[in-house]
Formats: structure tokens, C-alpha cells, sequence
């Protein structure tokens, strides 16, 4: 095991879920999704308690795993979950909710990413979070740019794909441009990037 690995499974080892985080992330085990680890949540946490968060928005939010997260690092912002599935929805509005949220911070819509956000305003968050859904990426960071706003942060999760992006074997079409956008986003002038190696690659943009 590396070093990385050792830490890694060390520090999660540290964390402290709440009842409800507990039973979220097994849940979402039990439907087939990827729930954050709790090293990755608290990391969410600490970010979203850093940029003092007021308008958190996650895109993919599945059924509340991360969001609860979000939600201990900033209890008072309102909090929007874009969640294809309306069944998953509800799960997340449900578990958010027996975490202390109060209903009025809470904006949770089921439907198409490309339906929902191409109706959202410009420039109206602090903390955009992307799930970890790699062909929907490239779409769902473009979005963020634009409803992000100015001195904001984009998290995105799985920004690596595992170990796809650093592998030179990996030349098919989507490592490729992950790879491209990673590049580009290094190179902008008005941006700040940083990946950690945990979790398949935790992307920040601000």
C-alpha cells in the first residue's frame, strides 16, 4: 500500500459520521450508488465552510450523501439539488431534513440536467459541487462557470476518473477530453485550480 493509500485510509478512519450520514451512505450503497467517503465529505465540509457558503448548488446529488456533508459545513446556506431520478430525490430531501435542515433551505428538483440548468440563473451560487459522472461532465462544468459566482469554487468529484487521466495508455475519446479540460482550465488566467488525488480526483475551481 502507498503512502497516499495509508493516509487516506487512515484519516478516514478519524472521521465522525452522524446517525443520519451513516445511514445515507449505506443506503446509497444498497441502490447502487458511489456515496462520498467520509474523508471526501468532510473534505466537503471544510470547503464549504471555508468559502462561508450562502447558495450551494450539487448537480447529481443522488440521495443526499454529499449534500449532507455540505450542509455540516454550512448549516445556513440554502442548499439546491439537481437529482434525475425523483424517487432519489425525495430519499435526499428526506435525509436532509432528519439532519436539522429546515424546508425553507431546501431546493431539491428531479428532472434532465440539460432541461434544469439551462433555466437557472447566471451567476446565483458560492459552491457549485459536480458528482462524480464522468460523460456528463464536460456539459455540467460549463453550466457551473456560468451560474457560479464571481469569486466562487467548483468541487468536481472523480475529476481524474479513478486513474484514467494520469494513465498514458488511456486514449479513448473521454479520458482525452478530461485531459483537455484539466489543460485549459490550468491555463486560464482568471482561474485557480487544484486537484487532490483522493476519491478519483477532487477538482477546485475558483
Amino acid at each position: 500500500m502507498s503512502d497516499l493509500e495509508l493516509n487516506a485510509r487512515y484519516l478516514d478512519e478519524q472521521v465522525q459520521e452522524s446517525s443520519v450520514q451513516f445511514a445515507a451512505r449505506r443506503r446509497a450503497l444498497e441502490l447502487g450508488f458511489r456515496p462520498v467517503s467520509p474523508l471526501a465529505g468532510r473534505h466537503l465540509a471544510g470547503v464549504a465552510a471555508m468559502c462561508r457558503s450562502l447558495h450551494i448548488l450539487e448537480i447529481g446529488g443522488g440521495i443526499g450523501t454529499s449534500a449532507l456533508w455540505l450542509r455540516r459545513g454550512a448549516p445556513d446556506a440554502n442548499l439546491t439539488i439537481l437529482e434525475a431520478g425523483a424517487d432519489h430525490a425525495a430519499e435526499a430531501r428526506r435525509a436532509l431534513l432528519a439532519s436539522g435542515a429546515r424546508p425553507s433551505q431546501l431546493r431539491i428538483i428531479s428532472g434532465a440536467d440539460t432541461d434544469v440548468l439551462a433555466r437557472m440563473s447566471d451567476a446565483g451560487y458560492d459552491l457549485v459541487v459536480l458528482a462524480d459522472d464522468a460523460p456528463r461532465f464536460p456539459a455540467r462544468l460549463q453550466h457551473a462557470l456560468r451560474l457560479i459566482r464571481n469569486g466562487g469554487t467548483i468541487v468536481a468529484l472523480g475529476a481524474m476518473r479513478g486513474s484514467a487521466v494520469a494513465s498514458p495508455a488511456r486514449r479513448d475519446r473521454l479520458t482525452m477530453d478530461f485531459r483537455d479540460i484539466i489543460s485549459e482550465l490550468e491555463r486560464h488566467p482568471d482561474f485557480v485550480v487544484s486537484i487532490l488525488p483522493i476519491e478519483g480526483g477532487i477538482l477546485h475551481l475558483t
